[in-house]
């Protein structure tokens, strides 16, 4: 298991600039934080020769300024992408925080753009990718393989939460890909997991904390778990509310 401390990570926050991606007419600039593993090679040219057999995984916070878009692409891996504050259109749908999304490797979606408000997401691999692929530019190097695309309704989260509660938001009985969220009341544990094991998950502080190696892990702090790996998580004084998301049996 690996820990992305919020509190530690977040001085790692730089200024974001990639060519065609990076668009924006506002005078506010993109920012990234690294939360796991190596960058994408439009981001650091040199990740790929970084990059260990037991941390391939890779997660980053980007905060995208009003007056901006990222156009439609596609990965060549799954992620997931948690939207936690602000607004924007993503394809067509007007999206509002929190939103959830799943797009399987060489399934394109997006654009995403933002108006008057900006909009900071989480994006979480479970397998290094090398940057995203514009489309149309690159639709010639699509892979035919199952297109695999979730996008949620808004999330509210629940209050005055006095026992365990899972709220289950996307599970494939087939494939095992999940998305569900777990409301810890305070001092007490679960191991976030699902009905059957996938191909890794992350586990997302949303509210409250953990308690972890001896310290309070708070909001937005991460956890990564690999594939069959499990781990009872305690809840801190207040509670906590996890998101979990797990990757389906087979990565591209």
């Amino acid at each position: 298991m690996e820990l992305a401390n919020w509190n530690k990570i977040k001085e790692k926050r730089f200024e974001l600039h990639v060519e065609g991606y990076t668009e924006t007419d506002s005078d506010e600039p993109y920012f990234l934080t690294p939360y796991f593993g190596e960058l994408p090679e439009n981001v650091d040219s040199k990740a790929k020769n970084k990059i260990t057999k037991n941390s391939n995984h890779q997660a980053y916070f980007v905060e995208q300024p009003p007056f901006s878009s990222v156009p439609a692409h596609y990965h060549d891996t799954n992620q997931f992408q948690v939207f936690l504050d602000g607004k924007a259109i993503f394809g067509k749908k007007l999206i509002d925080s929190i939103t959830i999304h799943y797009a399987g490797g060489h399934t394109p979606y997006g654009p995403i753009m933002t108006k008057k408000s900006s909009i900071s997401y989480l994006t979480l691999r479970n397998n290094w990718d090398s940057g995203g692929k514009k489309m149309p530019e690159q639709k010639k190097n699509l892979i035919s393989v199952p297109r695999v695309f979730f996008l949620s309704d808004k999330i509210f989260l629940k209050t005055g939460i006095n026992e365990k509660l899972i709220e289950d938001i996307y599970w494939d009985e087939e494939t095992h890909l999940g998305i569900s969220l777990s409301y810890l009341p305070k001092n007490s544990s679960s191991e976030f997991s699902f009905p059957k094991m996938g191909f890794g998950r992350y586990c997302l502080i949303l509210s409250g904390s953990i308690l972890y190696d001896y310290d309070e892990i708070e909001q937005k702090s991460c956890f990564y778990l690999s594939k069959d790996e499990l781990f009872n998580f305690k809840s801190g004084g207040e509670g906590a509310i996890i998101l979990s998301m797990q990757f389906p049996l087979e990565p591209i």
